[in-house]
């Protein structure tokens, strides 16, 4: 993290350590929180990102699971790599592109433009990875 964040220090920023207020201040000002983690037995970020307006994208495991209605309340992925990211998530965006966010059915239809537009940055990012891992052979 913190290599990356010498690489591009006007894009990313690292802070080791944790402090309550900023959190709250971050999770209110983002668009979407991606949690990919393997192993989560509570999570609480997937609330607090749903209480202050930012969608939860995370992987289907243990409280995330749990507290996550994929396609309502937040978004959920079954495979913890690039490539499960993109698969679960691209046809629940695509249901919600064709109904709209103002359809009667649409699913997530809290969730503004601009979060689909940064949400496609995201997806845009993460086909570089797949490309660059197709060629390596790897899978994340």
């Amino acid at each position: 993290m913190l290599q990356a964040q010498a690489r591009a220090p006007h894009s990313i920023a690292v802070k080791i350590g944790f402090d309550d207020a900023e959190a709250r201040k971050i999770f209110a000002g983002s668009d979407f929180t991606l949690m990919p983690s393997r192993f989560e037995p509570c999570g609480l970020s997937q609330m607090y990102a749903q209480r202050f307006g930012s969608l939860p994208i995370g992987h289907r495991t243990g409280g995330l699971a749990e507290t996550i209605v994929d396609g309502e309340t937040g978004l959920l992925f079954d495979r913890a790599s690039a490539l499960g990211f993109l698969g679960s998530l691209l046809p629940g965006l695509l249901d919600f592109w064709h109904e709209g966010p103002s359809g009667s059915h649409a699913p997530l239809g809290h969730v503004s433009g601009l979060q689909l537009g940064r949400l496609g940055q995201v997806i845009r990012g993460s086909l570089q990875v797949i490309n660059l891992d197709q060629k390596t052979g790897s899978d994340r």
